[in-house]
């Protein structure tokens, strides 16, 4: 697998000595955190005979992902995303310092992150004291994440956003990697979808489909490299004369919500990884009945997550319902080139999916 040569170099400046890990909680081949080469992505895939499947790049069958991050805690912002996440149905992801949360007014307190958390928001690490230099950077990791952990009951702490900026202790994505599914990283650029570097993704500063690197319509032109790529923007504290512009533009990725996946970041590297080892075979296929089996090779008690599964409905099916384990999975219908599909929300390895017409 092979990345632009000069987006391998920014990734691997991130992190002095960084090593692809050993034991971790990534894919089975854990050089994921160490791309070589980009390929472009694929175009929508549109199976040909019914019954036939196949598991769609993002959640949804949409063209590209995005998702907004927050570092430092930045307390006094908290009910400028809430609104924000409330009007446009988003949320948000924290990575949050956690031995400043408690301090004072800007760091926030357990009970604000709880909150955010009970609202459906993610809230991640950002190190315990953002690299400052009284811990190594195992315990920087290990820590952090036991923290919140225990201070939001039933939440898991599954991403790390590395700290940017000189510090005494270094980043190390193969010390992360024992921890974490995935990283955000520091260097500016859009993520790709096909060889993802789960441990260190891009990210961008300050704004939300803008700049020269990350205007919206790239994600959607074929011949750009950030076709069907993952925006992953970061924010700080954003001053008030800056909030309406950032409204303005989450009413624009509102408006494309059918092409633009909004997930956390979490939700999003958990599906990249799950859909980059996933296999659906149909075993059985018929004029009343479809039924397929989901798969993939990773840790069922972590990755977890629901993939979209698209499969094409017999010309006589006009609608269809999916049963999954006993329960129903979401499952739309929709029409290409005057041939049905369904979009099926299943999770790997919980048993077979029966679609029966509705």
């Amino acid at each position: 697998m092979k990345t632009f040569g000069v987006l391998l170099s920014f990734f691997m400046a991130l992190s002095a000595g960084a090593q692809t890990a050993g034991p971790n909680l990534n894919s089975p081949s854990s050089s994921a955190t160490e791309q070589k080469g980009a390929k472009r992505a694929p175009d929508r895939d549109w199976p040909k005979e019914p019954g036939d499947a196949s598991v769609c790049l993002w959640k949804g069958d949409r063209l590209a992902a995005f998702s907004l991050t927050i570092d430092d805690n930045c307390a006094p912002n908290h009910p400028f995303w809430i609104e924000m996440g409330n009007i446009f149905g988003f949320r948000f992801t924290w990575f949050v310092i956690t031995e400043r949360v408690g301090t004072g007014g800007f760091w926030g307190t357990w009970d604000a992150f709880r909150k955010l958390h009970e609202m459906g928001h993610d809230i991640q690490s950002h190190t315990v004291s953002h690299l400052h230099g009284q811990y190594d950077i195992e315990t920087e990791y290990r820590e952090s994440k036991r923290m919140i952990e225990e201070k939001i009951p039933g939440h898991r702490v599954r991403t790390l956003a590395y700290p940017g900026g000189q510090h005494p202790v270094k980043n190390d994505a193969g010390v992360a990697a024992k921890y974490y599914i995935g990283a955000r990283g520091t260097v500016g650029m859009v993520t790709p979808a096909v060889n993802m570097p789960y441990m260190r993704t891009g990210s961008q500063g300050g704004g939300i489909f803008t700049g020269e690197r990350s205007k919206m319509e790239t994600f959607f032109d074929p011949s750009h490299r950030n076709y069907r790529g993952w925006h992953i923007c970061l924010f700080h504290l954003v001053k008030e004369d800056k909030q309406p512009t950032i409204r303005e533009n989450l009413a624009r990725v509102k408006e494309r919500e059918a092409d633009i996946w909004v997930g956390t970041f979490t939700e999003v590297v958990r599906y990249a990884r799950q859909r980059d080892t996933a296999k659906v075979r149909t075993e059985e296929r018929g004029s009343t009945r479809i039924v397929f089996t989901l798969t993939d090779e990773l840790d069922d008690q972590i990755y977890d997550g629901p993939l979209t599964v698209k499969v094409r409905l017999p010309p006589s099916w006009t609608n269809g319902k999916a049963v999954q384990g006993g329960n129903p999975p979401p499952c739309a219908v929709i029409e290409h080139e005057g041939a049905r599909y369904a979009l099926v929300d299943a999770v790997p390895d919980r048993g077979a999916v029966t679609l029966t017409p509705e």
